[in-house]
């Protein structure tokens, strides 16, 4: 399952959130083309990857939303697309 995951400066910086998901034994993979944004990449359900995120970053704000169907668009480097396309 793919998940969009949004978060505010609480979490921490962009490589913070780097080093939490690649700890995170339930994320394959993720990739970011935006700001304060991952696609995050997992068999695990929303709730489990937000208890994840939640015990490494207790005070900070995040969303993780499934990625599902085909309807969305936007501008990003045809790699985040092929990245989208191989976890839909």
């Amino acid at each position: 399952m793919l998940y969009l995951l949004v978060y505010s400066d609480s979490v921490g910086t962009r490589e913070d959130v780097v080093s939490m998901l690649d700890n995170m034994q339930i994320v394959l993979s993720w990739r970011y083309d935006i700001s304060h944004s991952f696609f995050v990449a997992s068999d695990a359900t929303e709730q489990e990857l937000s208890d994840e995120l939640h015990r490494r970053a207790p005070k900070g704000r995040f969303l993780f939303v499934r990625v599902a169907g085909k309807e969305r668009q936007g501008y990003i480097p045809k790699e985040g697309w092929d990245f989208i396309k191989k976890y839909e």
